[in-house]
């Protein structure tokens, strides 16, 4: 069960209700409450999309993709995968950018490209790829259905990450967005990223509730759940707070 709006928390009483009311009957555990939820509307021209920032902004990343491209000694372009030929065209490069990125290093994500060629078939995809001449930059799985470009899976090669080669994914893709299909919104999806922050111009609170019938399998997996978030909570704290009293430099 999935509640949001735009004023925070007012997911919670819904939410919260509604387990109250089926207490009896089944048993709940939270995925996440009040969470940002972020998402850019689309202006209906790229210019008033690049109006959105300041000249030097731009200044800034077309720096840091020269500096890039120096570096490598290639060209930045980026391809759009959308169809089954373009997934077997890129399948090797994106999955071997994938297997470095810092979410396969640390929570060991795994990512197929190969497995989208239904979602492909259908019409619905709508990646991609960042690379200087043959080596993958950053990769940004997306879905589009309807007025709405959805966020799924992105990531970029560490070793680059001072170039912030996600950035220059982002503002070239709108670009591409532009030329073919442009969707009303993109969604950047739930949790807090500074590139979200930066973007987008709509934000909402969401909260999400796991609901299952009681049962003693069940109940071991909900167990395991409320541990497993408790001490990602505890984590995240700890984190935070090792980050505050580190001295400013």
């Amino acid at each position: 069960i999935l509640a949001h709006d735009k004023s925070a928390g007012t997911g919670l009483p819904l939410l919260t209700g509604a387990c109250r009311a089926l207490a009896p009957k089944v048993m709940s555990s939270w995925m996440y409450r009040d969470l940002a939820h972020y998402r850019l509307h689309l202006p209906s021209t790229l210019e008033s999309f690049r109006n959105r920032h300041a000249a030097r902004t731009w200044a800034k990343i077309r720096g840091r993709e020269r500096a890039l491209e120096r570096l490598i000694g290639d060209r930045l372009v980026v391809d759009e995968i959308r169809t089954a030929d373009d997934i077997a065209a890129a399948s090797a490069m994106v999955d071997n950018l994938m297997r470095v990125t810092w979410q396969a290093s640390r929570l060991g994500h795994r990512f197929d490209l190969a497995a989208s060629k239904p979602v492909a078939s259908g019409g619905w995809l709508r990646a991609f790829l960042l690379r200087c001449g043959t080596k993958p930059v950053a990769y940004a799985h997306c879905f589009q259905g309807g007025r709405t470009l959805i966020y799924d899976t992105i990531g970029f090669d560490p070793a680059y990450a001072r170039f912030s080669p996600g950035s220059s994914l982002l503002y070239r893709m709108i670009e591409l967005l532009y030329r073919h299909a442009p969707p009303e919104f993109v969604d950047f999806g739930e949790g807090e990223a500074d590139y979200k922050r930066l973007n987008a111009d709509d934000v909402v609170r969401e909260s999400s509730l796991l609901i299952v019938r009681p049962d003693a399998v069940l109940r071991c997996h909900m167990f395991g759940h409320r541990l497993l978030a408790g001490l990602t909570g505890l984590a995240r704290r700890a984190r935070a707070a090792v980050i505050q009293k580190e001295p400013s430099g």
